[in-house]
């Protein structure tokens, strides 16, 4: 049978210590607020993803219609000539975003990842 000595004891606290810490950063980081920012010819203006809601931007074309359900957000409807915006789909994750350029519409989900992180522009 292995004895252990005080600084087996001290190793085997601290590495507790650094996983209960991580444990807890990375939780606290997944659980952080996300939302959806909608940049048009009024503003930038910010709306929540735990909300059901339904946005109207106006462009210089006309009207984008934006759709924020279970924390994903899409464009339902715009007054372009193409609508690939409408066709991108849902956004969901933090980084992503989705554009009407005829339009000059831009949605973005804000926050809920790591700045750090590398993204698909990274490679």
């Amino acid at each position: 049978m292995i004895k252990l000595k005080v600084f087996d004891y001290i190793i085997i606290i601290a590495s507790i210590l650094v996983f209960l810490s991580f444990f807890i950063y990375g939780n606290r980081m997944k659980n952080e607020a996300e939302y959806l920012l909608v940049k048009d010819t009024a503003g930038e203006f910010l709306y929540s993803l735990d909300k059901d809601q339904t946005i109207v931007a106006d462009g210089p074309v006309g009207e984008s219609v934006i759709v924020i359900e279970n924390k994903t957000a899409r464009f339902e409807h715009s007054d372009c000539q193409n609508g690939l915006c409408v066709l991108m789909g849902a956004i969901s994750k933090g980084g992503e975003w989705a554009a009407c350029l005829p339009n000059k519409v831009f949605i973005s989900i804000e926050g809920g990842h790591d700045e750090e992180a590398p993204d698909s522009l990274s490679f």
